[in-house]
């Protein structure tokens, strides 16, 4: 039940409190209409008991009986007895009632015989002192009286999985009425999470009810959280810019240290390191600029025809020596004449940090493997390394900004930024990142990019 929808469940709730209603409703009226029908059987037998008094003459010392007394009115026998003898003057009876049952005057009697209920009413009937005492007789069947509540019974019990199948029917369509404004805010909301576009809002309308009210305050989450983002890109953007410029400063100055003769070999040792943690910090200031500008809608990207391909290699070249130092055995599979429309310098940047990631995380004397291939419409660039790994619980964070997984990452030179810059690349592109890994035995980072079509006009 707990893996059902709320419609789901609404129309299982909707359909048992109809059934249980019908059912209620089923059993009150058989109960009254059993109770109706024994009360009117009952006032139907006396009242042919009474009124058959009407069909009895006594002439010269004899009773006469008029045919009526015959005739099956209603479903009531009626039968005339000696009330001496308690024999059988005249009348009838059901087929298998007993004709020695004893009698009760004026008492109405249930008696079963051969399976079959009746009710018995037994009336003395003397027209004068002189003439014998009668006794009449009615007998009327319950059990076909009851017999037409039965069929009702049975045929509400038939109909019942209708009822139910039509109430579920109902139920359905009054849950999915009811729940439609839910369904329009949960798309609106997926729309805006997979655009992550934070202009945008929920805007179901005015309402007064609770999914009204619950949409509203979707649209006042969002719009705080727009301004919290816009606030903190304009913060990264005004810290990178103010940080740039002493930068600068230090590297030219380190630069100009380097070059002047007069110092010790310790003292230039010491500048050189300044000066690499300087370029470092510049490079990490130009991604987090770069990214900012893109957060921002801000990014401009130079878009030209590109031989991807032969970048490709060209990038790889560049790491070759980076690879040598850890003896890592760089080999690729790249495709020949693949053709891009991108920015080419963004999409060096792009393998640059790939491969860089690849061969800081890739074990000595280790593998890496590229390989650029042309697919139907798109070309897939496969990255394969059998490094240190990420766990499946990091997985999903690595291209988070400033994310590193583990002590082995977080004790590396890595900004954290690499790989945020990658996924911003491709998708800015039009293409999609992947990634599978096993921890302890490697990482594969798949990526795909629109080819550029022979017949496209650019």
């Amino acid at each position: 039940m707990k893996r059902l929808s709320i419609k789901a469940k609404l129309t299982v709730l909707y359909s048992s409190l109809m059934m249980l209603l019908i059912i209620f409703i089923i059993g009150l009226f058989f109960t009254y209409s059993s109770q109706e029908i024994l009360s009117h059987t009952k006032a139907t037998l006396e009242e042919h008991v009474s009124s058959s008094f009407d069909n009895i003459d006594y002439k010269h010392d004899s009773y006469h009986f008029d045919n009526d007394i015959l005739e099956l009115e209603d479903g009531v026998y009626l039968s005339v007895y000696d009330a001496k003898t308690q024999e059988l003057v005249y009348g009838r009876v059901p087929y298998g009632f007993a004709y020695d049952l004893p009698f009760a005057d004026g008492q109405v009697r249930k008696i079963k015989s051969n399976q079959t209920k009746f009710y018995v009413l037994d009336m003395q009937y003397q027209v004068k002192k002189s003439a014998p005492s009668l006794m009449v007789r009615g007998i009327i069947s319950i059990s076909d009286a009851q017999e037409n509540v039965y069929a009702t019974l049975r045929l509400s019990l038939l109909l019942l999985p209708l009822f139910v199948l039509v109430s579920s029917i109902a139920g359905y369509f009054l849950a999915k009425k009811a729940l439609s404004p839910v369904a329009t805010i949960t798309q609106r909301v997926q729309t805006i999470l997979k655009g992550q576009n934070l202009t945008k809002r929920v805007a179901l309308g005015k309402g007064k009810d609770e999914i009204y009210e619950m949409a509203e305050t979707f649209d006042k989450l969002l719009a705080q959280m727009e301004d919290s983002l816009q606030r903190e890109q304009q913060f990264t953007s005004d810290v990178s810019h103010e940080l740039r410029t002493p930068l600068t400063t230090i590297l030219m100055q380190c630069e100009q240290l380097l070059h002047e003769k007069q110092k010790d070999e310790a003292s230039a040792k010491e500048l050189k390191v300044i000066q690499q943690k300087a370029i470092a910090m510049r490079n990490i200031i130009s991604q987090l600029l770069l990214l900012s500008r893109a957060d921002m809608g801000n990014a401009q990207l130079t878009m030209e025809p590109l031989n991807f391909s032969e970048l490709s290699a060209y990038a790889i070249e560049e790491i070759q020596l980076q690879a040598e130092k850890k003896q890592i055995q760089v080999t690729s599979d790249i495709q020949n004449n693949i053709m891009v429309y991108g920015d080419q310098t963004l999409l060096i940047r792009f393998w640059m940090n790939v491969l860089h990631n690849a061969i800081q995380y890739g074990k000595e004397q280790g593998h890496l493997f590229l390989q650029v291939k042309l697919m139907e419409d798109h070309v897939q660039i496969i990255v394969d390394d059998d490094g240190i790994g990420i766990t499946e619980e990091q997985l999903p964070y690595i291209w988070n900004r400033f994310y590193r997984c583990d002590s082995a990452r977080n004790n590396s030179t890595s900004s954290g930024l690499g790989l945020s810059m990658v996924k911003w690349i491709i998708e800015a592109h039009g293409g999609l990142c992947d990634v599978k890994s096993c921890y302890g035995k490697g990482t594969t980072f798949i990526f795909t990019l629109p080819v550029l079509k022979k017949d496209e006009k650019l």
